[in-house]
C-alpha cells in the first residue's frame, strides 16, 4: 500500500473540484488534488518489490560525494528507457494530512475517506524516483475548501495513510453469530 508516514515535500501541481452529477444543493463537493514528489527508490516497494530491481542496479563504482551508508545505485537498462511509468493503482479510505507550515496540528489540513489514484512514477539516474499521484476527496468541509486552492503551484509537507482493516466494524464477527 502506498503510504507515506512521515511528513513528505510534495509539490500541489493542481486543486480541482470535484462534483458528483446527482448532488443536492446542500451537499459539500470534493475536491481533486494531482501531487508531485521525489523519493528515494524505495518507495517503489509500495507498488511491487521487484520494481525497483527492474528500474535499478548497483552502481560499480561510488560517485564521488556519496553519502555513507546509503548503496549508490544506477538505472538498469530498462530504466534507462522508462521516462514515465504509469502504474495501475487504486486505494480508497486513506487519510491525507496537510502540514500549512502555520504552526501546531491543529493548523493542518485533514483530509479523509480519500482514493488515491492515477499514479505515474519516473525513474531517475542516482536512485530517484519522481511519484505523481492523484486524491479525490469525496466531501470537503467550506472551511477546509477555502484552504484548498492556495495550495496549488506551491510545496507543501504531508502524510499519506492507509486505512486500518482491523478498525472496520464490517470486518469483525460478533461473538453470538460465531456460535451460530
Amino acid at each position: 500500500m502506498f503510504e507515506l508516514e512521515a511528513m513528505t515535500k510534495t509539490k500541489v501541481l493542481d486543486v480541482r473540484v470535484l462534483a458528483k452529477k446527482d448532488r443536492k444543493p446542500d451537499e459539500p463537493t470534493g475536491a481533486q488534488l494531482l501531487l508531485q514528489a521525489t523519493m528515494t527508490a524505495d518507495v517503489l516497494a509500495c507498488f511491487d518489490g521487484f520494481l525497483s530491481s527492474v528500474l535499478y542496479k548497483k552502481a560499480e563504482a561510488p560517485k564521488q560525494g556519496a553519502i555513507d551508508g546509503l548503496e549508490p545505485v544506477t538505472l538498469t537498462v530498462i530504466g534507462s528507457h522508462v521516462k514515465r511509468l504509469a502504474w495501475q493503482y487504486e486505494q480508497t479510505g486513506c487519510e491525507l494530512e496537510i502540514d500549512r507550515g502555520v504552526g501546531g496540528k491543529r493548523s493542518n489540513i485533514l483530509l479523509t475517506d480519500c482514493k488515491v489514484h492515477r499514479v505515474l512514477l519516473s525513474p531517475r539516474d542516482g536512485g530517484s524516483v519522481v511519484v505523481q499521484w492523484t486524491v479525490d476527496v469525496p466531501s470537503v468541509a467550506d472551511a477546509v475548501w477555502s484552504k484548498l486552492p492556495g495550495l496549488k503551484t506551491t510545496e507543501v509537507e504531508l502524510t499519506v495513510t492507509g486505512p486500518d482493516p482491523a478498525a472496520d466494524p464490517q470486518q469483525r464477527i460478533p461473538a453470538d453469530a460465531q456460535a451460530n
